[in-house]
């Protein structure tokens, strides 16, 4: 009897195994592996001639609270699928120490809140090989203490609002060969203590809103070797020790101005690139500015916000096509502005316009032509022009402008 009961006993455990591990996925007590084992794509219907039409996913996996099954574990690895979805709290009162991955899925879906109360976030959290319909808001809450959050090689349909809202405490937070179809307004938003956030290699980002980033606070942000269109006003309100834009190009436009966020960064670093616009005023609070080696078709102004608190915006090596009217309007503690080495096809009417800035230094350059007024009305402590060619030079350069003092050393105007 007590025989038959141990044995009705290891049945039920089995039972309960087989019905708390997901299907397709292999559950031991140090890891949940799933994978969907299939052949390329299957589909529902043919038409006259044999010829297939209209594909579906021929598997779909939905993953559901695995805390239900084990309550700590190693690894997470969820692989070669046609479509997943990740549920509302599937890692819920889940230990993950090692890694969460994603890999080789051709339709991958996540639901708000899906890491919602993890109780231990691993080391390494990946996506690779993949297509993301859509990162909903708060998509990663939950997350925290991860060395890498790895996205690689995947495109991404949507991220919406707040979609990385409540991460912290991460390493890496890593894109690498990656296109996101549209980035909605504060994608990025409250996202607490990122050391490093990086977008490197092959990214392209079509659609951008603004704000994407505002509330965040990172050590190191990198854009390099992609391509970003949208609003010029995707920064703005970011808090970061170092941003570095290299080999980019960026197309951008006007966005729309809902109000005007605290943001702090010490270094802003632009290397060869290509943009179309650069607005001085969106550096409010910026220690440093560098950019140099660049293509920029314009400067320009932008209204409702003036250049304050700046240490220093430097233009090196760069071929600037025009500086457009009130391009610095206004500026308050703004310390030193120098353009060294450029090439500068026209600088408008009231370029500079009703600004305090303490230095302003043009050196090595070469300045197509140079509109009547263009510094007009400002208070500038200090003007050193030197080494610099003028092809046209309109009158009354300084209009109404104090200066203390105004040096022009070698120069062609």
């Amino acid at each position: 009897m007590i025989k038959w009961i141990f044995i009705l006993i290891f049945l039920l455990n089995i039972s309960i195994l087989i019905i708390t591990c997901p299907s397709d996925c292999s559950c031991s007590s140090n890891s949940i592996i799933c994978t969907c084992n299939e052949h390329a794509w299957s589909y529902k219907n043919f038409n006259l001639n044999g010829e297939n039409k209209e594909p579906f996913y021929n598997n779909h996996l939905v993953l559901s609270n695995f805390s239900n099954y084990l309550e700590y574990v190693d690894n997470v690895i969820i692989h070669s699928c046609s479509h997943v979805t990740v549920s509302n709290g599937t890692f819920t009162n889940l230990k993950v120490k090692d890694s969460i991955k994603f890999i080789d899925i051709k339709k991958l879906s996540f639901s708000s809140y899906s890491f919602k109360d993890i109780k231990e976030s691993p080391k390494q959290f990946v996506i690779q090989n993949s297509f993301v319909t859509s990162l909903p808001q708060f998509t990663f809450t939950g997350l925290r203490n991860l060395n890498h959050f790895w996205i690689r090689n995947t495109t991404i349909n949507k991220i919406q609002k707040l979609a990385f809202s409540g991460i912290r405490e991460i390493d890496y937070l890593y894109f690498r060969q990656v296109v996101i179809s549209h980035i909605e307004v504060g994608s990025f938003a409250q996202m607490i203590n990122i050391n490093k956030f990086f977008m490197r290699d092959q990214i392209l980002l079509p659609s951008i809103s603004e704000h994407l980033f505002v509330g965040s606070n990172f050590k190191e942000m990198i854009f390099e070797k992609g391509e970003i269109v949208g609003s010029e006003l995707f920064l703005m309100g970011v808090r970061s020790k170092k941003i570095t834009i290299k080999e980019m190009k960026l197309q951008l436009k006007s966005g729309v101005l809902k109000r005007i966020p605290t943001q702090e960064v010490t270094e802003y670093k632009m290397i060869n690139c290509t943009i179309n616009r650069i607005t001085p005023a969106l550096f409010y609070n910026h220690s440093k500015v560098v950019i140099e080696h660049s293509n920029i078709n314009s400067i320009r102004g932008i209204q409702n916000i003036i250049p304050y608190n700046i240490s220093l915006i430097l233009f090196n090596n760069c071929k600037i096509n025009q500086f457009h009217s009130h391009s610095i309007r206004g500026s308050r503690d703004f310390n030193e502005l120098k353009i060294d080495k450029c090439k500068i096809e026209h600088l408008h009417t009231k370029s500079f316009y009703e600004s305090h800035i303490n230095f302003l230094f043009i050196e090595n350059s070469l300045i197509g032509n140079i509109e009547k007024r263009t510094f007009d009305t400002n208070s500038i402590n200090e003007v050193s022009i030197f080494n610099t060619t003028t092809k046209t030079l309109g009158k009354d350069l300084f209009y109404q402008t104090i200066m203390s003092s105004l040096t022009i050393i070698n120069c062609t105007l």
